[in-house]
């Protein structure tokens, strides 16, 4: 293994360094955290590329940073070939290079399989950009400290991380190194979520919605204006019957593996077009970026500058969220994760963040399915006009 010449250390929950917190806070984390340029070339997880991390407890890093899920084959406690040698508990097998080895895990969520179909195979990128506005956790979180957040496609970790210190876990790995990749200023990629949609935008003039015509709505600023003009040019008796068609299940199948059609509301077609004309009569076309990438597929995220702050955690998040310190997160943005996850694996999260939130932290989570009548729902806030539910609430009831 790499050997750090020292014990490493961890920011404490409340910002200060905390003594007592002594071993637990030593060993919550995995010791595979990385700054992204390091080059490990030796047996073992150890990354020693982080002296920001190391020798400033109580700061954030200066880079993003990559850490491994700490699961895998046991390793020999004891380390070989470095002078400083420790005993340490055994942590995930790596490979000459420092990549993690495969294991079979029987998975828990859907999400694990990293793809969105049924079929088996390498993780795919499911997701270029992403479809939720981050506004919503930004206001949630607004004040807080150490936020924990799903990276799938980086734009809400990008966003929180100039508030924030950010961690950004996917079980995906190849959507972890594409946000990884966007956060040190990398340039939008298609994922398989972009390619079925730009499918279905080829049928658009079939239904009258001609790029001109779309545009033209895009333009707009007034809500009472949105809602006639979809009335009268888009939402057309060929336009509805295309897109319940294009969203029954028989066709869902095709694309999606039945954990990820199992929640969904029946009609789901019709349920869609009420949350779209919900958005339409609620926030302004013209200055609503996702609604342009929805509708156009035009990109509607500005590209920006290396984002500091980030740690990149390849793992399930209940199993990240178990290890960590205890009190240690002030804000948890968790996506759509529990779409397509079964009660037991929703349990286990529950507790996973109940024990790793601080008092006054704040959870928010996403769903397409309909709402059981949430009082804290706050779907109709999203811009980007898709989700059922936009759950923001403590993490003490989450």
């Amino acid at each position: 293994m790499v050997q750090d010449p020292r014990p490493r250390t961890v920011p404490s929950p409340g910002g200060q360094d905390s003594s007592a917190a002594g071993p637990a806070i030593r060993t919550a984390f995995p010791q595979g955290a990385r700054h992204r340029r390091s080059r490990a070339r030796h047996l073992g997880d150890g990354r020693n590329g982080l002296r920001p991390m190391r020798d400033r407890a109580d700061c954030s890093a200066h880079h993003t940073q990559r850490e491994r899920t700490p699961v895998g084959p046991s390793r020999h406690k004891r380390a070989c070939w470095h002078g400083g040698e420790e005993y340490r508990l055994p942590r995930a097998g790596l490979d000459l290079w420092g990549h993690s080895q495969r294991m079979t895990v029987k998975p828990e969520t859907a999400w694990q399989a990293g793809r969105l179909g049924s079929s088996s195979g390498a993780p795919r990128l499911l997701f270029g950009r992403m479809y939720e506005d981050a506004e919503i956790e930004r206001a949630a979180f607004q004040g807080k400290g150490r936020v924990f957040c799903i990276a799938s496609a980086g734009a809400t970790a990008i966003e929180l991380a100039d508030q924030h210190e950010v961690v950004a876990c996917d079980v995906n790995p190849a959507q972890l190194a594409y946000a990884e990749r966007r956060a040190d200023g990398g340039q939008q990629e298609t994922g398989d979520a972009e390619r079925a949609m730009n499918f279905a935008r080829a049928f658009m003039p079939l239904v009258g919605w001609r790029t001109g015509v779309v545009r033209a709505f895009l333009a707009l600023s007034d809500v009472n204006e949105q809602t006639a003009f979809w009335s009268k040019h888009l939402n057309t008796r060929r336009f509805r019957a295309a897109f319940d068609a294009l969203l029954s299940p028989a066709i869902l199948r095709t694309v999606y593996a039945s954990e990820f059609l199992s929640f969904l509301p029946p009609k789901f077609g019709a349920v869609l077009r009420h949350r779209l004309e919900r958005g339409f009569a609620r926030h302004q076309n013209a200055s609503n970026p996702y609604l342009r990438a929805l509708l156009l597929g035009e990109n509607g995220e500005h590209t920006r500058a290396k984002t500091p702050h980030i740690r990149f955690v390849l793992a399930d998040a209940a199993s990240w969220l178990e290890s960590c310190p205890a009190g240690f997160f002030d804000g948890f943005a968790l996506s759509n994760i529990l779409d397509g996850a079964g009660a037991a694996y929703r349990s286990r999260l529950s507790k996973a963040i109940d024990r790793a939130s601080t008092k006054e932290a704040v959870v928010v989570s996403r769903s397409f399915a309909e709402p059981p009548g949430l009082e804290s729902n706050q779907a109709a806030c999203d811009r980007s006009m898709l989700w059922g539910v936009v759950d923001v609430r403590s993490a003490k009831t989450f």
